[in-house]
């Protein structure tokens, strides 16, 4: 349960990555990445000390009361901020500037997408490939397992 006046801040071995789209979060222990848009960037800025919910809703007039606290609850389930006390500190790495990323720590993209086939005979009115007939160059399954 999220409590509006509880100080809650980043993580400190969290890091964060400005990108296009918005905001890359990775998590060194578990060695994941979640993607986030720019209302979670700009809370992230103020997240790097404590903040009540309050204060972040005070500082944010622009994002929503439902859409801040449903982006604290995905923060705090995801174990990317926790609860703290009010004397909590701890070092943060926020790359605003893309000439500031470092590459020993994040690497884009966090997700790739392979289309294995253009064979396919559904021709769904979805589907981004234009499918139809195999490729006569195309890998094999097993090929494709490898890669």
């Amino acid at each position: 349960m999220l409590g509006l006046n509880n100080l809650y801040a980043l993580r400190g071995d969290i890091v964060l990555r400005r990108e296009y789209y918005g905001l890359m979060v990775f998590d060194p222990n578990t060695h994941t990445y979640r993607h986030y848009n720019p209302d979670a960037l700009e809370l992230m800025k103020y997240l790097q000390r404590p903040f009540t919910i309050c204060a972040l809703k005070s500082a944010n007039t622009k994002i929503s009361w439902l859409t801040l606290m449903k982006l604290i609850a995905d923060l705090k389930n995801n174990n990317i901020i926790k609860q703290v006390d009010r004397d909590y500190l701890a070092g943060r790495i926020l790359y605003l500037d893309r000439e500031q990323f470092r590459s020993d720590c994040l690497i884009t993209p966090g997700t790739v997408t392979s289309y294995i086939t253009e064979g396919c005979g559904k021709h769904c009115r979805h589907c981004v490939t234009r499918a139809g007939k195999a490729l006569p160059d195309e890998l094999s399954v097993e090929q494709n397992i490898a890669v």
